[in-house]
């Protein structure tokens, strides 16, 4: 039996996968925070004994720390969206999962050096 973390887990994917790795006898956390993914993807995994379900930003890197020990695998799926709808830096931050917008900012408004 593996422990598999699934971030974006209540979405499209994250959800089908779920249930695929509950139905194998896996054990699943999955991290969603329903910006975009829907409670109504995995109503049917939280009464099985293997799932868990837990309804955070993954960008808390202390909650991430603490969810992702001892799991055998990572499955990233949590998403934004795409950059031309709004917030680019968030789009950037959960594809990489790199919390820390003000630090991200500031490295941007770092002047560029030219080599030529």
């Amino acid at each position: 039996m593996k422990r598999v973390l699934i971030t974006g887990g209540a979405g499209f994917l994250g959800s089908h996968l779920a249930r695929a790795l509950v139905q194998q006898q896996d054990q699943v956390i999955c991290v969603d925070d329903l910006s975009h993914g829907s409670f109504r993807n995995i109503s049917d995994l939280r009464s099985a004994p293997s799932f868990t379900f837990h309804q955070k930003d993954l960008l808390e890197p202390s909650f991430l720390r603490e969810i992702s020990r001892g799991a055998d695998l990572m499955v990233h799926f949590a998403a934004y969206k795409i950059p031309r709808e709004g917030d680019a830096l968030k789009t950037i931050e959960v594809f990489s999962m790199r919390p820390g917008k003000e630090k991200f900012r500031s490295s941007l408004a770092q002047p560029m050096m030219s080599t030529g």
